[in-house]
């Protein structure tokens, strides 16, 4: 029952993770990534402190280990802070669907080389034959050259000049930071198996950070002349991060880190999908990213089999 119920917390987060990609597309044509950055952490911290509260899991807050406290805590500012960061930069430069399948391809690479080294977990031929696939992928999807956008929509969703590498490199950095922080969540939570509290530990890292950040003039200028539409996609996207993440620490609560973040290469299905529902006067799937995405779907089924 454990590992049933691993897949399907690891499924429906990776459905919310898309939603809330496709939602970052629209967020970034009206706000700069950083600001977003910093709006979804600050959106994320009281809807977690109400949900570790009804859980009963703030009781917990002051007896855990001190290891558990640190584990949390750098987890959330690598990958909500410099994870964030880097993607949503990605998503500015490549859009949604370009971008998700950069991160994704390489994200279970960091995790697979981490958790062989700090958790004792193994990598088979046919898991390798998989992790070949997902980091095809991108290489595929890159080679599409300019994103087609559909008549009427501005032109600076084109990739031009170093557009394209840019997004790939924001994306890699996602990628190493989402890839890296499963393993320390783990790490925690073999010690503490308190999800919603330790999700809530580690939004708290990086709402200090950003709190630090707003005491400067310009980046609290930047931040309030942020306009309404910018705001409120953002919001959306904090909020429905927060569940994706609460579902992806539950996942890991139940279940080991190597399937759960291969389980996450879905998200790129999800992104094509919701982009076709959503986004498609912002941005055109292509051949390329259609195929692109096939490939790294084809490589998580295989890894997860193996």
């Amino acid at each position: 029952m454990g590992s049933g119920l691993n897949v399907l917390l690891a499924l429906l987060a990776a459905a919310g993770f898309a939603a809330a990609n496709v939602c970052t597309r629209r967020a970034t044509l009206w706000a700069p990534p950083v600001q977003g950055m910093r709006l979804t952490i600050m959106v994320a911290l009281p809807v977690l402190a109400l949900m570790a509260t009804a859980a009963g899991q703030m009781d917990e807050l002051g007896g855990l280990p001190w290891q558990v406290y640190v584990y949390f805590c750098v987890a959330g500012v690598i990958h909500f802070i410099c994870g964030r960061f880097g993607y949503y930069s990605s998503v500015q430069a490549l859009g949604a669907a370009r971008a998700t399948i950069v991160t994704t391809a390489f994200m279970p690479l960091t995790t697979i080389v981490i958790a062989m080294a700090v958790l004792d977990e193994s990598l088979s031929w046919l898991m390798g034959v998989g992790a070949l696939l997902v980091t095809l992928g991108p290489i595929v999807m890159a080679q599409g050259g300019q994103t087609e956008a559909p008549d009427g929509v501005a032109a600076d969703i084109r990739l031009k000049g170093g557009r394209l590498q840019r997004g790939i490199l924001f994306g890699l950095l996602a990628a190493v930071c989402w890839g890296s922080t499963p393993i320390l969540v783990k790490l925690a939570l073999q010690e503490a198996d308190l999800p919603i509290l330790g999700l809530f530990l580690s939004h708290v890292s990086a709402f200090v950070l950003v709190g630090l950040s707003l005491t400067l003039p310009e980046v609290r200028r930047g931040f309030s002349a942020m306009v309404p539409e910018g705001f409120r996609w953002y919001a959306l996207v904090g909020m429905v991060t927060v569940i994706a993440q609460w579902l992806n620490y539950q996942a890991l609560s139940v279940g080991d880190a190597i399937p759960v973040i291969l389980l996450l290469q879905s998200v790129p299905l999800f992104v094509i999908v919701f982009t076709v529902l959503l986004n498609r006067r912002v941005e055109r799937v292509t051949q390329h990213v259609l195929l692109g995405g096939v490939l790294v779907m084809a490589g998580a089924a295989i890894i997860v089999l193996a």
